[in-house]
C-alpha cells in the first residue's frame, strides 16, 4: 500500500499536511477561530454517546507563564536525576528538550499563544481516555485546516501537574474528578517549525504496519 494509489479530497490532505509544531509565531488566535476548534474537539467520537471530556482552553499569557515555568522546573530536575545516573553509570544518554540554555517562559512553550487540556471524567466512561485522544485528534485536524499548528505538549501532560505545585494548578484548570488526558499547544506555526524527516533520528513519517486480509 503506497501513497501513489491513494485518493485525496481536502479532508484527506488536510490529515496527512498536519505536522507537529515546533515553533509558534505568537499572534494571538481570534476567539471565531478559538470556539471553531473547541466545537470541532467536541464533534470527536464517544462511546455510548457519553461525551467524558472538559476542554480547558488557556489564553492568558501570566497563566501559560506560571504553566511554562512549570514545566522547565520539571525538566531541570529530571536532569538533574538523569546526571545522577549517569555518574553511577545507569543512563547513556540523555533526552531531547528542545530548550534553550537560558528560556523564557515563552521559548519553553515554543511561543504558543494557546494551551488545550483536554480532561476526562472516568466516572461518565470507563473509556474516557479513548475519548479524549479522538476529541484531541479533531482539535489537531480542525486547527490544520485553519492554517494552525499543533503539539502534544507531553512535558506537561506527562509530569507537569505531578508535584504540590503542579497539582494545586491541575486542581485550578481542570474540573474536580477528571483526569488530565491531552495538553497540547496551539497556534500559527512559523515557518519551517515542522517536525520533518530527519530533524528525529529515526522518524518517518507514515510509517506503521498494516496488515490487510
Amino acid at each position: 500500500m503506497g501513497d501513489n494509489t491513494m485518493l485525496h479530497n481536502e479532508t484527506i490532505d488536510t490529515i496527512l499536511a498536519r505536522e507537529s509544531c515546533l515553533d509558534f509565531t505568537g499572534e494571538p488566535v481570534p476567539e471565531e477561530v478559538i470556539e471553531t476548534l473547541v466545537t470541532a474537539a467536541k464533534y470527536a467520537p464517544t462511546s455510548g454517546g457519553r461525551q467524558p471530556w472538559h476542554i480547558t482552553v488557556i489564553t492568558d499569557p501570566d497563566v501559560l507563564d506560571e504553566i511554562s515555568w512549570l514545566v522547565y522546573g520539571n525538566f531541570l530536575e529530571m536532569m538533574e536525576t538523569i546526571k545522577k545516573e549517569s555518574e553511577k553509570g545507569g543512563v547513556k544518554k540523555t533526552p531531547f528538550s528542545g530548550y534553550d540554555e537560558n528560556p523564557t517562559a515563552a521559548s519553553v512553550r515554543y511561543h504558543a499563544p494557546m494551551l488545550v487540556i483536554v480532561s476526562g471524567d472516568p466516572q461518565k466512561s470507563s473509556v474516557y481516555h479513548t475519548d479524549c485522544c479522538l476529541a484531541t485528534e479533531n482539535l489537531y485536524i480542525a486547527a490544520r485546516s485553519l492554517g494552525l499548528g499543533s503539539l502534544w505538549w507531553g512535558a506537561l501532560e506527562r509530569g507537569g501537574f505531578k508535584n504540590p505545585k503542579g497539582k494545586e494548578l491541575r486542581d485550578r484548570l481542570v474540573p474536580e474528578g477528571y483526569e488530565v488526558v491531552s495538553t497540547s499547544l496551539i497556534g500559527y506555526p512559523t515557518p519551517g517549525a515542522t517536525r520533518q524527516p530527519g530533524r528525529v533520528v529515526g522518524f518517518q513519517r507514515g510509517a506503521g504496519g498494516v496488515t490487510r486480509i
